[in-house]
């Protein structure tokens, strides 16, 4: 049995010391960092507003919304979501501090928690006309 784990952790060595090192695209002319989504630079509390505005449908969204949703199962796992697939593909995160990338990281979770996958399609559309 221990043979057989052995074999195992070779190829495992072998497999990842093949792959290829990544090679990260080049800084846009205006040097400002290059993220998945095609949007324009923006400050943390821009991206916040767009979220809240998605959100409001029409009104003003509650500011305790983020603050209720902290409570509710599974947010975190949502601010996970979020953080990954939204907020770190912004191409401005770079430059936001921790508290503004949580801060947006929570607004997003709450959008996809209240409208889905919609309501990120909304965000980046709104995000997007502000070109």
């Amino acid at each position: 049995m221990r043979f057989g784990r052995r074999i195992e952790a070779d190829a495992v060595r072998l497999m990842i010391g093949s792959w290829q090192p990544v090679e990260l695209p080049p800084d846009t002319p205006d040097d400002r960092p290059v993220g998945g989504l095609d949007l324009p630079p923006a400050d943390a509390s821009a991206v916040i507003r767009e979220a809240r505005n998605v959100l409001a449908l029409g009104g003003d969204p509650d500011p305790r919304l983020v603050a209720v949703a902290r409570t509710a199962p599974g947010f975190a796992a949502l601010c996970r979501i979020s953080g990954a697939l939204v907020v770190d593909e912004h191409p401005s995160v770079g430059g936001w501090s921790p508290v503004e990338r949580r801060a947006v990281t929570e607004w997003v979770a709450v959008l996809i928690a209240r409208l889905g996958a919609e309501g990120v399609e909304r965000l980046v559309e709104r995000l997007a006309a502000g070109r």
